[in-house]
């Protein structure tokens, strides 16, 4: 039996969870999804959310087993996804925005790069990141955060994406490198083509292209195997 089984199915009739009963969430049941491929952690998760939470009703699934909410069989208000190296982060979002219920999502970040790359989702329905594994309570702030109307972030993740102070940003100033382009070399790395990093920051694909030419000059670096492994070594602190 697949793991989203359990989800609360939408009463007929009802208008569903939506932006304006967001006044009313604390007395709305609130249904979640934690797509996570750890099975200990999403369960550990789930169990810690619904500890003092009688109105969040919270269901687990992997990242391979969607079929039954792509198929609008099933109704989720929030969706709180890990960033997975098997998965299309860009394309799952998309897939998440056609669902018919407009489900609210959290990225859970693993690193640097997840966060560069989970950012420039922000407003396609990503409306909050923070770390994997963080504190439970950061869980429930992010989750009463968005439900609120508002985005989130931890501080760290909010250094990282707007002040450029977070720790690991020695590593572009070793290249010389912009923020923006630390930003595009992390989306590059993770196997973005010009047009989606275009998308992703409302630039043109040929701001884009100057960008990616700068990195290359300032890098030193031609192969897309070397940018991905300065790629690698930004995120680690090098």
């Amino acid at each position: 039996m697949s793991e989203l089984a359990g989800i609360k199915q939408k009463d007929a009739g009802s208008a569903g969870f939506c932006s304006d009963d967001f006044a009313m969430a604390s007395q709305k049941a609130l249904n979640i999804l934690i797509i996570d491929n750890n099975v200990i952690y999403r369960e550990g998760l789930k169990a810690c959310l619904m500890l003092d939470n009688e109105n969040w009703i919270v269901n687990v699934s992997s990242n391979n087993n969607l079929d039954a909410l792509f198929r609008n069989e099933l109704v989720v208000d929030l969706i709180m996804l890990s960033v997975e190296k098997d998965i299309d982060l860009l394309e799952m979002t998309k897939m998440f925005a056609s669902l018919s219920s407009k489900p609210i999502i959290i990225v859970m970040c693993n690193n640097n790069a997840d966060i560069h790359k989970a950012g420039g989702l922000i407003g396609d329905g990503v409306k909050g990141l923070i770390e994997y594994n963080s504190d439970i309570g950061i869980y429930k702030d992010a989750i009463n955060g968005v439900v609120s109307g508002k985005n989130y972030y931890t501080s760290s993740i909010s250094a990282i994406l707007f002040t450029g102070s977070a720790e690991g940003d020695d590593g572009g100033k070793k290249y010389n490198l912009t923020k923006r382009e630390v930003d595009v070399l992390m989306l590059i790395s993770s196997g973005l083509s010009n047009k989606e990093i275009a998308n992703h920051y409302t630039l043109s694909v040929r701001t884009v292209e100057t960008h990616r030419q700068n990195i290359r000059q300032k890098t030193q670096v031609n192969s897309l195997k070397d940018l991905i492994q300065i790629s690698k070594d930004l995120d680690a602190g090098g």
